[in-house]
C-alpha cells in the first residue's frame, strides 16, 4: 500500500492507524522511546507498554503507559502476552533483527508492526553515491546509542518484502500468516544529511524531486517501509498439509504413508 509522502512521524502514525483499528488492544512497543509515547497518546490508546534495552529509562517519561526494560532479542514475556507488538526504526539497532522481529511474532496475539527502512535499488544506490551511508556514525557522534545500546555505529538493517516473508514463513511453516505493507517517502531531514557532507546536501535536495516522481511510479522504491504480520486464525490458516490435533498442529494424518515394514512388532 503507498501512503502519501509525509515526514516519518506521519508514516509511522498512518501505518499504525491502518493495523490497529481498536484503540482499547493491548500494545507492546519494543525499542520505543518519548516518541512513542506521544504518538500512541495522541492516536488515543490507553493499555500500552513502551520497553527499551537501556536500563536508564525514566518510568516516569512514559506516564500515563508502563514502562519495563526488555531486550527485543529475548523478550521476557509469554507468548501471545499482547494484541499488538510495534516497532519504529528499532529493529536496525540489534545483532539479529530477525531474531527480534520473530520475538515480537510470537508475543504478539493479533499482530506484529514495524517501521523500517526497505532495501531499494534507489537506496543501494544512493550509498553507492554516498549520499547516505551503511552505518550509523553521525548519530553516536552527537551522543546517541548505536548497536544493541552501545556506542558501537550500528549497521542500518534494511528489509525487502521477501525477506520478511522467508523470516516469518520459517518461524511458522505451518500456518498462511498474511502480510501488509505501506510504502512510503520523505525527504531526507538535516540530521540525515548532515553526514554526507555540504555538497551532498545540496546533491541529495536536488535529486528529491526526481526521488519522489519515482515513487510514486514505484512506491517500493520509497525511503520509507513499513509491515503489519497479521497472526493466524485457527484452523482456517493452516497449511493444506497441516490439521488440528486439539489445539495443536500436526502434520495431516491422511497425508501419511504407513511404513513398507509394516506396523512395529
Amino acid at each position: 500500500m503507498m501512503l502519501s509522502n509525509a515526514p516519518r512521524g506521519e508514516f509511522y502514525r498512518d501505518v499504525i492507524g491502518h493495523c490497529i483499528p481498536d484503540r482499547n488492544s493491548t500494545i507492546l512497543i519494543v525499542c520505543g522511546g518519548e516518541s512513542d509515547r506521544g504518538l500512541f497518546l495522541e492516536l488515543g490508546f490507553t493499555r500500552v507498554t513502551i520497553t527499551n534495552l537501556n536500563p536508564q529509562g525514566r518510568p516516569e517519561a512514559f506516564h500515563p503507559f508502563d514502562f519495563a526494560r526488555q531486550d527485543v532479542e529475548n523478550l521476557g514475556l509469554e507468548d501471545e502476552s499482547f494484541d499488538f507488538v510495534v516497532v519504529n526504526a528499532g529493529l536496525h539497532h540489534c545483532s539479529s533483527p530477525h531474531r527480534a522481529l520473530l520475538e515480537m511474532y510470537r508475543v504478539a496475539r493479533f499482530g506484529a508492526i514495524v517501521v523500517e527502512a526497505r532495501d531499494s535499488l534507489v537506496l543501494r544506490a544512493a550509498t553507492r553515491l554516498k549520499l547516505t551511508t551503511d552505518y550509523e556514525i553521525y548519530p553516536v557522534a552527537l551522543g546517541a546509542t548505536g548497536q544493541r545500546d552501545t556506542d558501537f555505529p550500528n549497521h542500518v538493517y534494511r528489509w525487502t518484502e521477501r525477506e520478511v516473508r522467508k523470516t516469518v514463513a520459517s518461524y511458522a511453516p505451518h500456518v498462511r500468516n498474511k502480510i501488509r505493507f505501506f510504502h512510503g517517502f520523505s525527504l531526507p531531514t538535516g540530521d540525515d544529511s548532515n553526514a554526507v557532507g555540504r555538497a551532498k546536501q545540496l546533491l541529495v535536495r536536488a535529486a528529491a524531486p526526481i526521488a519522489e516522481v519515482v515513487f510514486r511510479v514505484i512506491p517500493s522504491q520509497g525511503n520509507l517501509f513499513g509491515f503489519c504480520i497479521t497472526k493466524p486464525d485457527l484452523p482456517g490458516d493452516l497449511q493444506s498439509w497441516m490439521e488440528l490435533d486439539g489445539r495443536r498442529p500436526r502434520f495431516r494424518s491422511a497425508l501419511r504413508k504407513p511404513s513398507p515394514e509394516g506396523p512395529n512388532r
